[in-house]
């Protein structure tokens, strides 16, 4: 997806199926500031819906505005989806997870 608008709505309608967690791979090599802020919101809703978020950025053109903008503090940051996903997992060892993610 290329457009925050876009994102924001399939992210949302994702958590409306109230998954166990989420994980979002952003497999970009550019995001606006605009895409930035659908990430907070996102991670926001989750927490308040009792949702596990994490953000996957494996290249450094996808990593860098989040530490450099401390996103990387306010939601978890990793690698690789399949870390993300095994963090998820290990944060929530009562719930039965399957293929929730």
């Amino acid at each position: 997806m290329t457009n925050a608008d876009e994102a924001r709505e399939a992210l949302e309608t994702t958590l409306d199926t109230r998954p166990a967690g989420l994980v979002v791979d952003l497999a970009v090599q550019f995001i606006a500031s605009s895409g930035l802020a659908v990430l907070v919101e996102i991670s926001q809703r989750a927490e308040q819906d009792g949702i596990g978020f994490a953000v996957a950025a494996a290249d450094r053109a996808a990593r860098r505005p989040l530490v450099l903008t401390s996103m990387d503090q306010i939601f978890d940051l990793y690698e690789s989806a399949p870390d993300a996903v095994e963090a998820l997992r290990q944060a929530q060892p009562d719930t039965a997870l399957g293929s929730s993610y």
